[in-house]
């Protein structure tokens, strides 16, 4: 799906050049933004048009190549990674998106990662969401995996009604929105210190 998008199909050379481009990038004063976790090598799906997923187990899924570059991203200060909608049933035992998934998003983020980076979902627009949750469930199971933005082109007011409202029932801990801030800011304050 993606081909022409991407570096290539080895994961050495696909994190050497995706590095370089990054600290280049960086040297400007510009975010790179490393995408699409877990990996879009596998799939022979398009998220755009909708469902998309890997075929592998979540031991699989770690000794992949798709995942190898983001693993590395994660503990070498690339400071954006796009989450992706792309599922790994025989890995987490259900069909959630990596976007919306905390069990994959913890990859990067909980008990086998711990970046301290942004991370954004791929667009909550794109048909591999749409075909499957509504704006305002899309924000929140999105929220509640970890990510830190949101892509939101549409729809942005129902989304943002159903993440307040499920702050406001404790659906969505308030502590997990403050996590976001504080990362964000600390991104921010990277950069204004860097100018």
């Amino acid at each position: 799906v993606v081909r022409s998008r991407s570096f290539g199909s080895d994961p050495v050379l696909v994190t050497e050049m995706a590095r370089a481009f990054s600290d280049g990038l960086l040297e400007h004063g510009v975010l790179p933004c490393w995408k699409h976790f877990p990996g879009h090598g596998g799939t022979a799906e398009d998220t755009h048009k909708g469902f998309a997923s890997l075929p592998y187990t979540m031991e699989e899924l770690l000794d992949s190549d798709e995942l190898k570059p983001f693993l590395y991203a994660a503990s070498s200060g690339i400071p954006i990674i796009m989450t992706g909608h792309i599922a790994v049933p025989a890995a987490t035992g259900d069909e959630l998106p990596a976007s919306l998934s905390e069990q994959l998003v913890s990859l990067l983020r909980g008990e086998t990662g711990n970046y301290p980076g942004l991370l954004i979902t791929d667009g909550l627009a794109m048909k591999a969401i749409t075909q499957r949750y509504t704006p305002g469930e899309a924000a929140v199971l999105a929220l509640r995996a970890g990510n830190d933005l949101l892509l939101v082109s549409e729809h942005l007011q129902e989304a943002y009604d159903a993440v307040l409202e499920a702050v406001r029932k404790g659906e969505l801990p308030e502590e997990r929105i403050d996590e976001s801030v504080l990362r964000i800011l600390r991104i921010k304050a990277t950069l204004e210190t860097a100018s």
